[in-house]
């Protein structure tokens, strides 16, 4: 059956069925999958069991009834397609992971490596284990990439040795001593007229942490002599090599959740999750939101990831001011990106199609593909498709590959749907990053 599939798949490659005929042979595989069909679920994915006939037909044509594993060999709705179809973020190498699942291979990881062209499968277990099913995996791998067109991409094999995650610190169990000028310094802070929502010392860092209850403008204007204030008090217990970390303490936000059993451990590398918190607690204050907020922050930026569906993203938008102004932080400009919701934003379709086309252009042999970036500008989804091809060559018949290849899927009802009917252009670089004419 197997020969008889890819048969069929360079049969339609070298276009031996009419339109006419694909469009009958359709609507026939259809009507026999649609009469008293057994229905199963995996995963996603429906699978449905018709007839063989109606299942090589089906193949044959593409039909996007199938499931991920016999749709491997689908001809009708190509590589791009077959990719775009997937609700995955990245849907090889879930397939990929299925695969190996199901042969009871113990997988790790897998990682597609674009840039490098190549799938990474991390396999666990001992040096016998590896060895006994290295190239088994190795040839399954480039079995299924095969069968979907993209074989560009090559396989690596590793084994797993190690840990691939940061282990947290371990957290210091403090003295009698230290836990006795933690309660001091905040004594002392309040006979200053301070009110400090927390205080403690973070030793693996040799940091003393301090929120202070204080309403925003005051708290900017002291914040100089509130930092020497409690610098001094380090050093009068005799702890001058420790570093001073000040900031605004808000009740009735994250912040009040804060002990040092939650932050004893976020030293280090792990210091980023403190000051995720702190500036979470002010961006509720800021626009009267209450929990948890998803963002990323730089040392200029923070960009919040607002969903339609948990907030009203509009509201939210309009209460934040476009600049978060800190003394303890500097001033943070605020961006959004809107994710969630009955429909995807523009800007999560463009990254989608970023990833999902660079996948299916770059895994094929004779494209010369890179990469593949998008936005959405001027009312219009832009496609930037980085190739590694000079601009001196004669390449005329692979833009003209990648243009039939994109077109045909963004133009039909599966693609238009993907972009939310919105128009789009794709603009073609060479290995120097110049468009092509």
């Amino acid at each position: 059956m197997e020969d008889l599939f890819k048969q069929a798949r360079k049969e339609y490659e070298n276009k031996q069925y009419t339109d006419e005929q694909h469009k009958r042979i359709k609507q026939n595989v259809h009507n026999a999958l649609t009469v008293n069909p057994k229905l199963t679920r995996k995963r996603n994915n429906f699978v449905y069991i018709a007839s063989a006939a109606a299942i090589f037909m089906a193949i044959l044509i593409g039909t996007s009834f199938l499931s991920p594993t016999v749709s491997d060999v689908m001809a009708k709705i190509p590589i791009i397609g077959s990719i775009f179809d997937s609700e995955d973020v990245e849907p090889v190498s879930e397939e990929i992971q299925d695969l190996l699942n199901s042969k009871n291979i113990k997988v790790h990881a897998v990682n597609n490596h674009v840039l490098e062209k190549t799938y990474e499968i991390s396999i666990e277990g001992g040096d016998r284990y590896f060895s006994t099913v290295n190239e088994k995996v190795k040839n399954q791998v480039e079995n299924l990439l095969e069968d979907k067109g993209l074989t560009a991409y090559k396989v690596d094999v590793v084994q797993y040795t190690g840990q691939d995650i940061m282990q947290l610190p371990e957290k210091v169990t403090k003295d009698e001593k230290m836990l006795s000028e933690e309660k001091q310094i905040k004594e002392k802070l309040a006979e200053k007229g301070y009110s400090p929502g927390l205080a403690f010392y973070l030793p693996t860092e040799e940091i003393f942490t301090v929120g202070i209850k204080m309403e925003k403008e005051t708290f900017q204007n002291n914040y100089s002599e509130l930092n020497q204030d409690v610098s001094s008090l380090i050093s009068s217990f005799g702890r001058e090599n420790y570093n001073v970390e000040v900031f605004r303490y808000i009740e009735g936000t994250v912040i009040e959740k804060v002990s040092y059993d939650t932050w004893g451990d976020m030293t280090g590398p792990f210091a980023a999750g403190r000051k995720q918190q702190i500036l979470n607690s002010y961006l509720e204050d800021e626009a009267d939101i209450k929990g948890e907020i998803d963002f990323s922050f730089s040392p200029d930026v923070i960009t919040i990831y607002a969903d339609n569906k948990e907030m009203d993203v509009k509201a939210v938008k309009e209460a934040l001011p476009e600049k978060l102004e800190t003394v303890t932080f500097g001033t943070l400009a605020i961006k959004f990106r809107v994710m969630g919701g009955d429909q995807a934003s523009k800007e999560t379709i463009a990254l989608d199609i970023s990833r999902k086309l660079t996948i299916a252009l770059a895994g094929q042999e004779g494209l010369h593909v890179k990469n593949v970036g998008a936005n959405y500008k001027n009312d219009q989804f832009n496609i930037y498709v980085n190739t590694t091809l000079e601009a001196s060559d004669d390449n005329n018949s692979t833009i003209t590959e990648l243009e039939n290849q994109i077109n045909e899927y963004f133009n039909s009802s599966e693609g238009q749907e993907f972009l939310n009917n919105e128009e789009y252009q794709v603009i073609f670089k060479d290995k120097e990053g110049d468009s092509f004419p």
